[in-house]
């Protein structure tokens, strides 16, 4: 059964549709900017701590440990002797040393994402090759070392472009151009298979409380979040009816009320209870976007031809530019902050791992 509903945000309808158990689903959520509110959000500019090297190619993705002591960045390795094409490679970085702790080359092709567990205890990597990679972290650094994959999961049928472990550890969401796949971790079995869209994935984040799946797409469609234990699409975010923009990375707020989009050329700051947009700013040459895990602030990476900016900080609250960083020769094509949001790493196509300190 399915319906229009007025909502309390002004300028805004939404489509629902309503499961078995009586609850209302939005699946459509159609809404007007709204202005932006005023944010006494302070934003320090942070300095270049060091540069690390190491990776021998593009670098696709960065994430940081729970405990934020190690950085996990992973791309693809040059081309072994004998071998056709490039196989992938994952680094792990001791962030206090400011040294490579451990590479894991499992995968024959690119690594184009990883994620850590809540806990610390379990890495996921996802390649170009079809399969994710799961690898223990939690016992220091000696499993690392050693570099043994402890499981691999099949099943997609293209490359695995993004993955995330909800909340509390007992689910791992996994992405390519056909569908999202929800893994039991208990198990490492495939319990719930996701629509996707017609190319790839290029993000998906669990909210803070686990309740909700946010994914975006390289294609113009909208975001979607779907409602986790139900499995339904809760709702889409788009601006109008006939408009369907190209999503390149999404993020949640620490406190999972916001979501922000990465557009091809914007980033919008959405009101996850009212499918309100907040905030709406230009963000030309931007393939990356992260949330700061402490205060409402945005970091996103890419290129700027003109000021050669590779990295810039945003109010989120605002949509004020605060600060852009140039450390990298070549596109960024991942930011991650730490947990305790006192670090930001950039990687990019220059191989370089770039730390920032605040």
């Amino acid at each position: 059964m399915a319906g229009v509903f007025p909502s309390v945000a002004r300028g805004l309808h939404c489509i629902y549709r309503v499961n078995r158990g009586g609850k209302s689903l939005a699946l459509a959520c159609i809404a007007k900017p709204a202005l932006p509110v005023k944010s006494s959000v302070s934003i320090e500019t942070p300095k270049l701590r060091t540069t690390l090297r190491g990776h021998e190619g593009i670098v696709n993705a960065a994430t940081f440990s729970s405990n934020g002591r190690l950085l996990i960045t992973s791309g693809s390795a040059l081309p072994v002797q004998g071998r056709r094409g490039k196989t992938g490679e994952t680094l792990i970085w001791d962030i206090e040393n400011e040294s490579l702790a451990a590479t894991l080359g499992w995968h024959r092709q690119a690594v184009l994402c990883a994620a850590v567990s809540l806990d610390g205890e379990t890495l996921a990597t996802g390649s170009r090759d079809q399969t994710v990679a799961i690898w223990s972290i939690g016992r220091g650094l000696w499993d690392t070392v050693v570099g043994v994959c402890e499981q691999s999961l099949h099943g997609h049928q293209g490359a695995v472009t993004t993955l995330a472990f909800s909340p509390d550890g007992g689910l791992l969401a996994t992405g390519d151009d056909q569908a999202i796949r929800l893994w039991d971790t208990t198990q490492w079995r495939q319990v719930a298979t996701l629509a996707a869209a017609e190319q790839a994935t290029s993000q998906l984040a669990f909210s803070p409380d686990g309740r909700f799946l946010a994914a975006a797409w390289r294609s113009r469609v909208p975001a979607v979040i779907w409602d986790v234990a139900s499995r339904e699409e809760a709702f889409k975010l788009r601006l109008r009816s006939e408009e369907c923009v190209e999503s390149r990375g999404l993020a949640f707020s620490p406190d999972g009320r916001k979501l922000a989009v990465l557009g091809a050329d914007d980033v919008r700051v959405w009101d996850v209870s009212t499918c309100q947009v907040l905030t709406e700013f230009a963000a030309k040459g931007t393939e990356a976007l992260a949330y700061s895990p402490q205060i409402d602030c945005l970091a996103t990476g890419g290129w700027d031809a003109v000021t050669h900016a590779a990295i810039r900080l945003w109010d989120a609250g605002t949509g004020m530019e605060r600060a852009h960083l140039q450390g990298h020769n070549l596109p960024v094509t991942a930011v991650a902050f730490a947990p305790s949001g006192k670090m930001l790493a950039s990687v990019g196509r220059d191989a370089l791992v770039n730390l920032w300190e605040f």
